[in-house]
């Protein structure tokens, strides 16, 4: 109340406003930045930097498959029961979201629940041939 009072005097600047929608501002809120640009959480999520801030943050905290590749044909698979299944023994290739590629060897469908890179055979090293082989949509996720 008090600091409402010396508001009103015009002692203290008045409370920030979002920009876009003139909801009251939180001083921290987006660690400070959605704050420093007069815009609300909400609104400060759409702006370019709130998205790529976004995902990088996501891309940090998980890890998950890509892409699997296998057969022959190196063939590349959304789902690692159908990569197993079309492979019958093969190798599989994995094509992790920070980049990595990893090798497999003897997967089954049900070894494969829970798969990770350590669980990989083989960290592969000239792997660029394998991210040529990710659809151009699912490639912005490990571009960094």
């Amino acid at each position: 109340m008090r600091l409402k009072k010396l508001r009103d005097q015009g002692v203290l600047p008045p409370v920030k406003t979002c920009n876009v929608c003139g909801k009251k501002l939180k001083e921290g809120a987006g660690s400070n930045r959605a704050y420093e640009v007069g815009l609300c959480w909400t609104h400060w999520v759409e702006t370019d930097e709130g998205r790529l801030t976004r995902r990088r943050q996501g891309l940090v905290q998980k890890l998950w498959p890509v892409i699997y590749i296998g057969t022959a044909d190196l063939l590349p698979f959304t789902s690692v029961r159908k990569c197993v299944s079309a492979g019958k023994g093969e190798p599989i290739y994995v094509v992790w979201s920070d980049g990595r590629v990893t090798m497999h060897l003897g997967l089954t469908a049900r070894s494969a629940s829970g798969l990770r890179p350590e669980h990989g055979d083989q960290l592969l090293d000239g792997f660029e041939d394998f991210l040529d082989l990710v659809p151009e949509d699912r490639r912005t996720w490990f571009d960094n």
